[in-house]
């Protein structure tokens, strides 16, 4: 089973995030931002951060549209928010997961980033490391203070009780 990994920018300096991904062979780093820029964190600005990672020969690719949180197909909120389970059974987001899988095939080392410090409140875990993990080894990079480690998806669903539900209607985007 492949290991596809994930990683939340916020509070990691630029130099370190780089040197971490590198610490896990990352070899393709996939944004799952639905607007990859950052008001906060402008060195994670898709064309900064695309010249930083190649220069340490890492891909980066966006998959806003499949893997984005911020969508707009009604039929796929609930309750005002994006309900996860709906948005996972679109054809887009499904293109994501094979897109994903397919790289860590080919002898990828991918990783999916997003802007949040805990995968737990983050998509990139709750929605796409929950469809990923039946056939992957899905394990969140964390980061505190210059302490690195991995986090098992397993680990994280006992940490969130199994309620993805519950975290997805606390997290999920919600239209203005």
């Amino acid at each position: 089973m492949n290991t596809i990994y994930t990683i939340g920018y916020a509070t990691i300096p630029a130099e370190e995030f780089t040197a971490i991904l590198q610490r896990y062979g990352i070899t393709v780093l996939i944004d799952v931002r639905s607007i990859p820029y950052s008001r906060f964190y402008p060195q994670f600005n898709a064309p900064s951060l695309t010249k930083r990672l190649a220069s340490a020969n890492i891909r980066y690719e966006n998959l806003k549209a499949e893997f984005g949180a911020r969508q707009e197909n009604p039929d796929w909120f609930t309750n005002g928010y994006l309900d996860y389970p709906k948005f996972a059974a679109s054809e887009q987001f499904q293109r994501g997961i094979k897109h994903t899988l397919d790289l860590a095939k080919c002898y990828e080392t991918v990783c999916l980033m997003c802007a949040e410090k805990d995968p737990a409140t983050c998509h990139r875990a709750i929605l796409c490391g929950k469809k990923l993990a039946p056939f992957a080894d899905v394990q969140h990079i964390r980061y505190n203070k210059g302490q690195v480690w991995l986090e098992s998806h397993a680990e994280l669903k006992q940490r969130i009780g199994g309620d993805y539900a519950k975290v997805n209607a606390k997290i999920g985007y919600r239209k203005n």
